[in-house]
């Protein structure tokens, strides 16, 4: 926890350099289209109150935004994903979001009524039923490519490059494709409040507490929004906003990753 701060615990810890899928091959995406970018105007909003797993649930919510058919919004299990992802299921211990992307990839995620404890330090060591284990693999869909031989997940992801953030961004936004966001907790994250969700320039002192997000939107003037883990009371219902000239600085935004349905 950020004492006396932050209403987050610390859950997400740098991804490892490389390692990340490829983009499928193809033309190069068009421009983004001018004006706001909106994948979801009313997010599903969980809270992890003192159990670490912001990476999970931001992974599961864009997973749902994939699975969506129309505005029916699936309700996945982020605690299954939690399980599957983590190598000591003894110990609630950060994610990476690469970690997390991979975990989702091989092993899919469950409907939340097939996995549905709390998002407690004690919901997180129930280990997933059979039925909710089968329930995720269909989700993933694995395939084997006919050429290579080699498995393929339904869903694929790429880390966005570090140069050009709010570009890349808007880009993966314009093709439906929601992105997750590693940054470091600073006193601008607790400057956020209902009144203002709006992250602020303080980025001083750096506290080296991670902390993972998931992007829905990008509007030209209020920058990237943002749907939090600290539950509704957190921001406006959850959400905030990340000025655009944020993400390129290098106290504060350490990762990008979209994810999109494989052709």
């Amino acid at each position: 926890m950020y004492p006396g701060v932050v209403p987050v615990t610390s859950g997400w810890q740098p991804s490892p350099p490389g390692g990340a899928a490829a983009p499928p091959p193809g033309a190069a995406p068009p421009a983004p289209p001018a004006g706001p970018i909106s994948l979801i105007e009313r997010p599903r909003i969980r809270d992890q109150g003192e159990l670490g797993c912001c990476v999970s649930i931001a992974i599961v919510g864009a997973l749902e935004l994939l699975v969506r058919r129309g505005r029916v919004l699936p309700e996945l299990s982020p605690l299954f994903h939690y399980w599957q992802a983590r190598v000591d299921h003894s110990v609630a211990a950060p994610l990476s979001i690469l970690t997390g992307l991979q975990a989702a990839a091989q092993h899919g995620v469950c409907r939340q009524a097939l996995h549905p404890h709390p998002l407690t330090v004690q919901g997180a060591m129930i280990p997933p039923s059979p039925a909710a284990q089968d329930d995720a693999a269909a989700l993933a869909a694995a395939r084997f490519d006919p050429v290579t031989g080699v498995r393929l997940s339904r869903y694929t992801f790429a880390r966005l490059p570090d140069h050009r953030r709010h570009h890349h961004i808007r880009q993966a936004l314009a093709a439906a494709q929601p992105v997750v966001l590693g940054f470091w907790l600073t006193p601008g994250y607790a400057a956020i409040t209902p009144q203002r969700p709006v992250h602020s320039r303080d980025l001083e002192p750096v506290q080296r507490v991670g902390h993972a997000v998931l992007v829905v939107a990008d509007h030209p003037a209020r920058g990237l929004r943002i749907v939090d883990a600290a539950g509704p009371r957190f921001g406006a219902r959850g959400t905030w906003w990340l000025p655009h000239d944020l993400l390129d600085q290098s106290a504060l935004v350490q990762e990008c990753w979209s994810l999109q349905r494989r052709a």
